[in-house]
């Protein structure tokens, strides 16, 4: 059985391994906490969805010094903008 997107295409993306599964992790939660607080179906599991955002670029990955410095100026990095999250939910009673 073949998995998709392949570990290979996704190393391509983020170079650890470690540190794919814990964006791939945090991005599902996201994911699924999105969906459950607008009572929305999701099309398919919230790993897979997060595994094709980091495939399609829509996660970014922000060093730790970066991140901070963000913080102590008050400047936000969207992970995915709105338009793009809707992408991945589908209504139930549509």
């Amino acid at each position: 059985m073949m998995l998709a997107p392949s570990m290979k295409d996704l190393l391509t993306h983020i170079d650890n391994r470690y540190m794919l599964v814990n964006i791939a992790a945090k991005r599902a939660r996201d994911i699924a906490i999105n969906a459950e607080e607008r009572e929305i179906s999701l099309t398919e599991k919230p790993v897979t969805l997060a595994l094709n955002d980091i495939i399609d670029g829509k996660v970014e990955v922000i060093p730790a010094d970066v991140a901070m410095a963000a913080a102590e100026e008050n400047t936000s990095y969207p992970i995915m903008d709105d338009a793009d999250s809707e992408a991945a939910f589908t209504e139930e009673d549509a």
